[in-house]
Order: structure tokens, then sequence, then C-alpha cells
């Protein structure tokens, strides 16, 4: 827990009081077998929350298991900051669940999971409980792309979850695929993609040979 802590520490101290810092407790370790970590019980979790809402930290996503719903609603009731999750969640009945229990403020359900007809439900549903809704990251092509377009609909949605974890994993890397891909623009801001569909070409070179370049 030191570590963590000291994590965020640092990173409160290299951008200052007024840059917005979140964190992921990645379901409380219990589901990455192949990550090596000390798993998070309930004392665990509190301890942590408490501190990183010390340092103004944004909000604190997945710090149980998705299923723990108890256990996370608990957790939100004894801490101020707020609390998100609901990448793994599966079906409109089980984010009604979390957000009538109080779970978590902030939902983040998964494109590549549930698709773009459940996710607007699940959007109207957390908004009707005052609740946001800021998507998980998707696959960081078509589905973050299909994000882009829905979050731009709905008042609940005030950013998008993208990787840029420079210099390997730069966000623009997987949107190479595409001609004329989103760029972030110096406030941090991606303009939505204009034309049919999704707004999107993929270039000729990543499709299979002999198909042409087609929009999406």
């Amino acid at each position: 827990m030191k570590e963590d802590v000291r994590l965020v520490e640092l990173t409160r101290k290299a951008v200052g009081e007024d840059w917005v810092i979140t964190c992921d407790g990645n379901k409380a370790g219990l589901s990455w077998e192949s990550t090596p970590g000390v798993p998070w019980d309930f004392t665990r979790a509190v301890e942590t929350a408490k501190e990183y809402q010390r340092m103004k930290v944004y909000w604190l996503e997945e710090p149980l298991p998705r299923y723990d719903f108890d256990g996370l609603a608990e957790l939100n009731r004894l801490i101020d900051m707020r609390i998100a999750g609901g990448e793994a969640n599966r079906g409109l009945h089980e984010f009604r669940w979390l957000l009538e229990k109080g779970c978590f403020d902030i939902v983040q359900r998964e494109i590549m999971l549930l698709g773009p007809n459940l996710l607007r439900k699940i959007a109207i549903l957390a908004e009707s409980m005052n609740k946001l809704c800021i998507p998980h990251v998707g696959d960081m092509r078509l589905g973050t792309i299909c994000d882009l377009h829905l979050i731009a609909t709905w008042p609940n949605s005030p950013c998008i979850e993208i990787f840029n974890e420079v210099p390997v994993g730069d966000y623009t890397y997987p949107f190479s695929i595409f001609e004329d891909p989103p760029v972030l623009d110096k406030q941090g801001f991606f303009k939505v993609p204009q034309g049919r569909r999704l707004g999107m070409t993929i270039k000729k070179e990543f499709l299979s040979e002999g198909v042409p370049a087609f929009s999406v």
C-alpha cells in the first residue's frame, strides 16, 4: 500500500493540484492471475481510497471484484471520492443492480462486450440516477470511435478513456489503421468524425488482398 500511495504522491507533486488523477484497482487484483500483486480485501480498499481521497484523486476504479455489490456499496458510502467501475459487468440488469445499490458514482461500460444499443440504455439509466457514464477504453480502434460518437450525445459523459502510454503505447498507433484518424488537440479534445456511419475509412494495407479501402 505504501508503494501505491507513494506513486500517487509523486504524480500529484509532478503535475500540480489542478491536474485530474484517476486510479484503477483492477477489480482488487482477483481476476488477473498473471499479474503479480497483493489482492485487496475490503479493509485494504477503504484504507487506500482514504489516502487517494486525501490527494484529491478524481476517482478510484474497481477497488473490489465486480460482483461484490454489497462491498462496493458500503465502500462508496464511506468514501467521498468517486468510485467507478463496470467494464466487466454484463447486461442491463447488472448495471441496474449496482446503480440501485449505490456501488458506483461513475459507470464504465465496455462497448466491446455490450454493443452500442445496450450502452445507450445504460447511459440513460445512469442519468436517471444522477450518475456519470464514462466508457471503458474499448479497442482503441472502431470500438473507441463508436464510443466517441455515443458520448457526444450524452450529457452525463464528460470524457472518454483512451490508452496513451508513451513511448510504447501511444494512442496514435492503433488509430493508424484509419485514413485521417482522430487527433487530440492541445486542450485534450477529439473532434467527432464526420461522414457516413462512423465517419472513418480503413487503409487498404490493413485489409485482405484485393479488398478496397472502405468506410465504416
